[in-house]
């Protein structure tokens, strides 16, 4: 059975996010199911990120002035702490942003960036992909193949149960 990838989308407006959600669970019996976590600002997203898979962050935030939530302006480079910390990760990071110059700045910086909304449906394949590849990785990384084949010979019945009536160790397979 196949483990849920975990896609965390970083959209701060609310219908938008709605709709790369609701695109990312539509390809969940592709995928072999999908959870998304969502988060509005960047600091829910940076709560939710050691559990993610894979990001799908948007390119600019609203950010308060001087403590006063009525005086709103819109950052373009407040999203780095996050790119950052999937970096450190290892959490694939996608950007999704209207910001045209942002995005062609990023791709030739090395970073997976995309136009809303009209490369919307790419990004949500490439988060999708990566997460996978992810999980996949982490799956890799802690099945040692050596311990699955031993726990398999291990399993089978001894050919000669005169000789030997009590189960064998798995680490004495790995010398033989």
């Amino acid at each position: 059975m196949s483990q849920k990838i975990k896609i965390l989308v970083v959209e701060d407006d609310l219908p938008l996010r709605e709709v790369l959600a609701h695109m990312l669970r539509n390809l969940a019996p592709k995928a072999g199911g999908i959870e998304v976590l969502e988060a509005g600002t960047l600091d829910e997203a940076r709560e939710l990120l050691p559990q993610t898979d894979a990001v799908l962050c948007d390119g600019s935030f609203p950010t308060h002035r001087g403590g006063r939530p009525e005086i709103m302006t819109v950052v373009e480079s407040n999203w780095a702490p996050m790119r950052l910390d999937c970096e450190r990760l290892r959490i694939p990071f996608v950007m999704l942003s209207g910001n045209y110059s942002l995005v062609q700045t990023l791709n030739e910086a090395g970073t997976l960036a995309f136009r809303k909304p009209g490369q919307a449906v790419d990004a949500v394949r490439l988060v999708v992909t990566l997460g996978l590849s992810t999980v996949a990785a982490r799956r890799q990384k802690f099945e040692d193949p050596r311990v699955a084949e031993a726990d398999r010979l291990n399993s089978l019945p001894e050919p000669d149960q005169r000789e030997e009536s009590k189960p064998r160790a798995w680490w004495k397979k790995f010398g033989e």
